[in-house]
């Protein structure tokens, strides 16, 4: 099987234009057009710099799903020295949106590209009838987003054996995508020479859980609520203390 390589200049548009997870039901601003040069830069990193502070505003959810978000949210302050910093006002850096629908993150510096009237985050399927894993997991992975990271399975390590039919099937019933989307969130790798990434980890908390019958090889992910060693490993690494 054969996997889609986005161009350097497609991967510029993705990390700028695209919501994370396609929410049809939101309606993101229009993206902005940088010259080939600045989105060049782009292609090579969004991650923040060293020891900056982002900060994150919550713009609805009831108080127990609010605490919630910034409680998981805020592990990743453990391990970097980029620290997330939750305002009660804006302006602010991240702008938490609770939209029904899917949830979904701009990456890293991308955020910095959307104006300040519209949400750079959004996490449509959360209440306060939802799991402590069910939270935990999508904060951390969202959040990890928000921090420049992207999913493990779309690394230029990793070496998934997708049945393709199945998995455009699979994700138009379970979520509602086209195949575009399946091949912009799962299938399409990064480049290696524009990712900085760690050896492929399945206990990633930015790896989505896949059942073992969308790979040729029977090999599926399990559903991962906590940040794994390499996780932390690979975020201190990036922005060290």
């Amino acid at each position: 099987m054969s996997v889609s390589i986005l161009s350097s200049e497609e991967i510029a548009d993705l990390h700028i234009c695209t919501q994370l997870s396609a929410n049809p039901d939101v309606t993101l601003p229009p993206c902005n057009r940088l010259t080939p040069e600045s989105r060049l830069a782009l292609t090579t990193t969004t991650f923040w710099d060293r020891n900056f502070t982002i900060t994150v505003l919550l713009l609805g959810g009831s108080p127990h799903i609010q605490s919630k978000v910034q409680q998981y949210a805020l592990e990743w302050n453990n391990h970097s020295s980029v620290q997330l910093q939750f305002v009660d006002s804006g302006p602010a850096t991240i702008r938490v949106s609770f939209a029904p629908g899917g949830s979904w993150s701009y990456i890293g510096l991308d955020n910095l590209t959307i104006g300040q009237d519209y949400p750079t985050m959004n996490f449509g399927w959360l209440t306060d009838s939802s799991s402590e894993a069910d939270i935990s997991s999508v904060v951390l992975h969202e959040f990890g987003h928000a921090l420049g990271c992207v999913h493990e399975h779309q690394s230029p390590n990793a070496n998934i054996q997708w049945n393709v039919p199945l998995l455009y099937q699979y994700y138009a019933q379970t979520n509602g995508w086209s195949p575009e989307m399946v091949d912009r969130n799962i299938i399409q790798q990064y480049p290696a020479f524009a990712t900085a990434a760690s050896e492929w980890d399945d206990r990633s908390i930015m790896l989505y859980a896949f059942p073992a019958f969308l790979t040729l090889n029977g090999v599926g992910t399990d559903f991962n609520t906590v940040l794994s060693e390499k996780d932390t490993l690979f975020i201190r690494e990036i922005y060290p203390a």
